[in-house]
């Protein structure tokens, strides 16, 4: 069975480890479950591509920030 349920994680590319727990062989995990997923497929990629994944996370948070700032700075519009 452990052979199987690995077999399943790589053609899923999530971690072995999420497959386990959701099996029920391995205790619940809470949110570390989708870091060890993101974990697996970070590991996966060359140190240049990591690189890339990273940059581009940033870039997406700071998008992020930006578009939460500007729907703060819109004046809401008054009936009237």
């Amino acid at each position: 069975m452990p052979d199987t349920l690995t077999a399943l994680a790589k053609a899923f590319d999530i971690s072995p480890i999420t497959i386990f727990r959701k099996a029920g062989l391995l205790p619940k995990g809470g949110e570390n479950v989708r870091f060890e997923d993101w974990q697996y497929l970070l590991e996966q990629l060359s140190s240049e591509d990591q690189e890339e994944m990273r940059q581009v996370a940033l870039l997406k948070i700071e998008r992020h920030k930006k578009a939460e700032g500007l729907k703060t700075l819109k004046p809401k519009r008054t009936g009237g």
